[in-house]
């Protein structure tokens, strides 16, 4: 047996950053929620378009930096792919051009896409922008002041290739699969040797492949093949800010969340659309609010703390049945689990207007059951 050092990460080593990387995603998605929900509440009040151009950059920003984390925790535990739906990667370019042109702006590097013909791939939109903002990334820290990087699509031999292409100096040919190894660098301390290891986990969850070679006349390319769509869904269409002014009024919600802005900020959204809102910290203090006010609909974060969330929401549900629980959770994973003791989950960083319309439903559909059980 060699007595070489190992060039893999130990078990031990990705236990250890798992379980750091699950408490510094919990603390991000807590800022991004805040962000997010008062980048939509601008949104919603300003009538400068250049002010709801801002907001909107925010709100393309914060979903960017939703992806990193999320991609994050997928190095350390695989989720179920499920939920796909069709992709067009020539717009995923497009927004992935304007993230990366904007890092290359203070080295003059420009950003360029190319788009052919090619069909649909099934697939998350989000993780597939993340994919492409990361190696686009990469070309651009990699090129010299000035150069140009090109981002393309095309359907090649029944596949979706899209190519990143750039001027730097290239990949020794030794290291273009080590490359892809979690937390292996070649940026030394400026490196975290996560960006290609998530590119790689987005491109295995989605049945395709990403690889780094040579490029003609020098630099480098990142090819990304994906299988194309056999069929259709279209992406869902999700919740938007303009929900907020359409929601029923009179509501109570009780928010429970240790991260003072995040409470602040999911009260200011439910109070903006017609909501009661009480917003407290803790697992003993939120027990005394609910029997205090009796809300139509509790919204919880699974960790508050020294507390836990599901403490919570078995002493609720004990104290009240019909009482509609909506958990918000940076891990879907955990809040799945929760599935069948809860009304709904919630990822954070939270959809605003998808919040908002999920209480709405809920205590709506509560206080309908109660005037049926009143008669």
């Amino acid at each position: 047996m060699s007595d070489a050092p190992s060039r893999h990460p130990s078990t031990q080593t990705l236990l250890a950053a798992g379980a750091t990387a699950g408490r510094v995603a919990h603390d991000f998605d807590n800022a991004l929620t805040a962000i997010v929900t008062h980048a939509t509440l601008i949104r919603v009040a300003a009538r400068d378009p250049e002010l709801v151009a801002h907001a909107d950059a925010i709100l393309r920003a914060s979903r960017a930096a939703s992806g990193v984390v999320d991609r994050v925790r997928a190095l350390f535990s695989r989720r179920d792919p499920g939920g796909r739906v069709q992709v067009d990667l020539a717009a995923v370019i497009e927004e992935a051009a304007v993230v990366v042109a904007a890092r290359g702006l203070p080295r003059a590097v420009t950003v360029d896409r190319a788009i052919a013909p090619c069909g649909p791939v099934a697939g998350s939109p989000d993780e597939l922008l993340q994919l492409l903002i990361n190696l686009g990334s990469n070309a651009v820290d990699a090129s010299p002041d000035g150069a140009t990087v090109t981002l393309s699509v095309a359907e090649v031999e029944g596949r979706a290739r899209c190519e990143v292409r750039d001027h730097g100096r290239g990949v020794p040919p030794e290291l273009a699969e080590r490359i892809f190894e979690p937390f292996f660098t070649t940026r030394g301390a400026a490196g975290t040797g996560l960006g290609l290891a998530i590119c790689r986990t987005i491109c295995q969850d989605h049945g395709g492949t990403v690889a780094l070679e040579p490029a003609p006349g020098g630099g480098t390319r990142a090819l990304v093949e994906l299988p194309l769509a056999p069929g259709g869904t279209p992406r869902p269409e999700v919740a938007t800010a303009t929900q907020l002014h359409d929601v029923a009024r009179g509501l109570s919600v009780l928010l429970v969340d240790d991260d003072a802005h995040v409470r602040d900020a999911l009260a200011i959204l439910m109070e903006a659309s017609g909501l009661e809102a009480t917003a407290v910290a803790t697992v003993d203090a939120a027990l005394q609010a609910f029997s205090a006010s009796r809300p139509d609909v509790v919204v919880t974060d699974l960790r508050l703390g020294e507390g836990d969330g599901r403490v919570l929401i078995a002493r609720l549900a004990a104290l009240s049945p019909t009482t509609p629980i909506v958990v918000c959770s940076g891990d879907l994973r955990e809040g799945e689990a929760l599935r069948r003791r809860v009304s709904a989950v919630v990822s954070k960083p939270v959809n605003p207007g998808a919040l908002v319309a999920t209480v709405r439903r809920l205590g709506a559909e509560r206080r309908a059951l109660l005037r049926v059980g009143r008669r």
